[in-house]
């Protein structure tokens, strides 16, 4: 167990659950098993998960304060950025993203929060960015908005989470390639960084 530079464990979250449903949806899995009749263990185990999820909603909570506390300063383009960073931290990580932008959101303060936990900010991957996303892809487009501009904000994502530190993140794309796939790509080819790493999965 090398601590300071490496985890113990190479952590990947359910991003899709998370994002698909929040983490009440954890909560409420969680307080109806502390119902039942378990033994002192597991209820200890599961107040301590309680309290977790707890103590990341309050850490959302900071992130919309300080938000609404710039608001009134804020003119253009910043005003509108914090504005759409209120709406959305008003609903995640703790309830379900409705767009792109909050599935991003909620993905970015859990991969903040979980490392925390693990005492290293190293390998805690996404996963299969490309599976989960794709739906909130495709609402995307729906709704209006354009692929370049998709490709911004998750140009943006990538440049937070590479000032982050995690330079052992994986992200996995294919073997079933599709848009999503192809638009991290395009990602990763305009800005060039360290992390994170992109593991293309081959048939």
């Amino acid at each position: 167990m090398l601590f300071g530079i490496y985890t113990p464990s190479h952590t990947c979250i359910d991003y899709e659950t998370l994002i698909t449903k929040g983490l009440r949806h954890y909560r409420a899995r969680i307080e109806q098993r502390l119902a039942e009749k378990i033994d002192r263990f597991a209820r200890e185990y599961l107040e301590a998960m309680l309290f977790s999820i707890e103590t990341v909603e309050q850490y959302a909570q900071r992130f919309r304060r300080l938000a609404e506390e710039r608001l009134p300063q804020a003119e253009g383009v910043e005003k509108r950025r914090l504005q759409r960073m209120i709406a959305a931290l008003a609903q995640v990580p703790m309830g379900p993203a409705r767009d792109l932008f909050e599935a991003l959101q909620s993905m970015w303060l859990l991969h903040t929060a979980v490392p925390t936990a693990e005492r290293s900010w190293a390998s805690v991957s996404f996963g299969r960015m490309d599976v989960y996303l794709l739906p909130f892809y495709g609402q995307w487009l729906r709704d209006g908005n354009t692929r370049e501009e998709a490709l911004e904000l998750l140009s943006a994502f990538f440049v937070l989470f590479d000032s982050y530190g995690d330079g052992s993140c994986a992200l996995n794309l294919g073997p079933d390639y599709n848009a999503m796939s192809k638009l991290l790509l395009d990602v990763e080819k305009r800005v060039r960084l360290r992390s994170p790493i992109i593991a293309a999965r081959m048939a």
